[in-house]
């Protein structure tokens, strides 16, 4: 921070935020610092950063591969179980539509077209869970990658509605040795280890934060 400048004797103050000049007396305005929290936050992530390579630890968690959440494998399993008995739901519910049309009076066969909205819910079905199951794919060819970050925010998302269908998602933001901030979803118990200002390895893949280990500088 540069020194105050004096408008009664225009000498510079030794110290920014003197009330008086220390020469004449003059009252001087008190000056504040314009960064915020959040920016000597990161301003201390970023000096504490380049000690991170320099800890004795920092080799072995280069070494480090951190297990596949287990909610990941047991989501592919549910989704391609669920995706199966929903093509077979399908397959009856266009039998029956096709059943009713066959036997109905001609005033009728509109009627025969209900079953045909189960079709569509279960196609609405499939094409969520190929979709899901896809980036699930995604994230297990991804390669892995470990980075040198500090943890700037953390912030939760309630998606859904109902107590048995509502979800939580986390998310951390990281700031990188480079100045960049990135927003990453992660599991929850990783969300619960980390603390805004924390400082160490963040492992990702696909995508997803699967782990963060606290690095002491």
């Amino acid at each position: 921070m540069t020194n105050q400048i004096c408008s009664n004797c225009g000498a510079a103050a030794s110290h920014a935020r003197r009330a008086t000049c220390e020469f004449c007396g003059h009252e001087m305005p008190r000056q504040e610092s314009p960064t915020t929290e959040y920016d000597s936050l990161s301003d201390r992530i970023q000096r504490e950063l380049p000690l991170v390579r320099e800890a004795p630890e920092f080799a072995a968690l280069q070494q480090r591969v951190p297990p596949t959440p287990p909610s990941f494998s047991a989501f592919r399993a549910i989704a391609g179980i669920g995706t199966a008995m929903s093509i077979f739901v399908g397959l009856v519910f266009l039998a029956v539509a096709a059943g009713f049309t066959y036997i109905l009076p001609g005033a009728m066969k509109l009627i025969g077209l209900a079953p045909l909205l189960g079709v569509v819910m279960v196609g609405i079905f499939i094409r969520t869970a190929s979709k899901a199951t896809s980036t699930v794919s995604g994230y297990q060819t991804a390669p892995l990658e470990r980075r040198v970050v500090g943890v700037l925010d953390e912030r939760t998302e309630l998606q859904g509605g109902g107590n048995s269908m509502a979800r939580t998602s986390y998310y951390i933001t990281f700031l990188d040795e480079e100045g960049r901030r990135e927003e990453l979803p992660v599991v929850g118990k990783t969300a619960g280890e980390v603390t805004s200002g924390d400082v160490g390895v963040v492992f990702v893949r696909g995508g997803f934060a699967l782990d963060f280990q606290r690095v002491t500088v």
